[in-house]
């Protein structure tokens, strides 16, 4: 079968535990699909209709730093009239709480996605309409390639640093809940999805009766080529097309 391969790098990234709201912020060990359907947003210029699209994708990083980010906590103020604003009521206090949050240093993305050539996609990738940064706004990076890969069937591969559906792995490294949806019209309506992460080149072995669609010029494991593990992480979730 034929795929859309687009390969993003960048500085540093992070993909923070949302529950965690103060203490050491630590990442999720991959990007959650929240994520990727944001990049792919800002790559297209707006919200897109994604039951119909499958992804695919392997992120390697050089290591792990923490580093000091500010968190801005705030609380209900008094409603008083301050004299520093103008006379104005003051509503909100606001305090700067400096914590170390985990971070990924030169992270890359080779992400895959099951499209039609005609979808526009290709180009959209290829010339961002709004920058591309993989979890905060301030990790900016670019796509160095995209480009049509024809994937082939092979009975075992390799997979790493992704996330599949429960069972598919012969080894996993952890269970997660990951946010796979956030309704863009109502952003505090989120959606969580349990998957298991493999962090590490992980063998994979084809179901009975089936190949694995694999990646013959992605970087090959020994004998073992990338499979190519495909998900769906939106189909279920969005009751409706989101609003462009």
């Amino acid at each position: 079968m034929r795929a859309l391969r687009a390969t993003w790098e960048g500085l540093t990234c992070s993909f923070r535990y949302p529950h965690f709201m103060v203490g050491r912020q630590p990442s999720y060990p991959v990007p959650p699909p929240s994520t990727l359907y944001g990049l792919l947003a800002a790559a297209r210029g707006g919200h897109f209709d994604p039951r119909d699209l499958r992804i695919a994708y392997a992120f390697t990083h050089g290591g792990t730093v923490d580093d000091l980010e500010h968190m801005h906590l705030t609380e209900r103020a008094s409603g008083q009239r301050d004299p520093q604003l103008g006379g104005h009521p003051k509503n909100l206090v606001a305090n700067v709480n400096p914590v170390p949050r985990e971070m990924f240093v030169f992270p890359r993305l080779a992400l895959y996605l099951d499209v039609a050539e005609q979808a526009g996609w290709e180009q959209a990738l290829r010339q961002p309409a709004y920058p591309v940064s993989l979890g905060r706004t301030q990790d900016l990076g670019s796509f160095v390639e995209v480009a049509w890969v024809d994937l082939e069937r092979a009975p075992t591969g390799y997979v790493e640093g992704t996330i599949t559906e429960a069972g598919v792995a012969e080894r996993i490294t952890q269970t997660v809940s990951l946010p796979s949806w956030i309704d863009p019209s109502d952003r505090a309506r989120v959606v969580f999805t349990r998957y298991d992460v493999i962090r590490e080149a992980t063998p994979l072995s084809a179901q009975a009766g089936e190949g694995l669609w694999i990646d013959p010029t992605a970087p090959r494991r020994g004998e073992r080529a990338r499979a190519v593990v495909w998900l769906a992480p939106w189909r279920e979730a969005t009751a409706a097309p989101p609003t462009p």
